[in-house]
């Protein structure tokens, strides 16, 4: 027969899952339980063996039930964590969604105003077209209102300065000239 390792067997309890201390108190019973058979074979030692098997099993059930309790507790975290996942992607969508309706708004809003000013500049270069024009028409007016002056100027000074210049040219002549 093979010698009892209880280091060994401790390890090997925690290497499936069982913890530690839980894994060391199931291999002291053993011993305890190995110990009482070599030592008495009675049958209050037998009763003793069986009660501590069934205490060991109970442990065994303990533990494969801690085990199944966390394994549903994993699932149902597993499946919050899905449900989560499936928010997060539909808020996502949704942003998504909202951010380019955002954007859509702003731009038919920058075309709108640029429309406005377009049309708002397109006005003011005919108000100041229209006010140039008249203002065009107004000199126009103006300088050919000035042309009309100046002729009648003209001719009121043709009407006296060419009879000063012949009386002028007479006298210069009658004066050069003795008679």
């Amino acid at each position: 027969m093979k010698a009892f390792n209880s280091y060994d067997a401790v390890k090997k309890l925690t290497d499936r899952g069982v913890p530690e201390d839980q894994a060391s108190e199931i291999i002291n019973a053993i011993m305890v339980s190995k110990e009482h058979d070599s030592s008495n074979d009675t049958a209050n030692n037998q009763g003793t063996k069986v009660e501590q098997e069934l205490a060991l099993i109970r442990k065994d059930i303990e533990i494969l039930r801690s085990e199944i309790a966390t394994k549903s507790e994993l699932s149902e975290i597993k499946t919050e964590l899905v449900e989560i996942n499936s928010e997060l992607k539909q808020d996502i969508a949704n942003t998504k969604s909202e951010i380019k309706q955002e954007i859509n708004d702003s731009i038919n809003e920058l075309k709108q105003d640029t429309a406005n000013t377009k049309s708002e500049i397109k006005q003011e270069i005919d108000d100041s077209a229209s006010e140039l024009k008249q203002d065009i028409s107004s000199a126009k007016q103006e300088a050919t209102e000035a042309k009309l002056e100046f002729k009648e100027i003209k001719r009121d000074l043709l009407k006296w300065i060419i009879p000063l210049f012949v009386a002028f040219a007479v006298v210069l002549i009658v004066k050069n000239f003795p008679i």
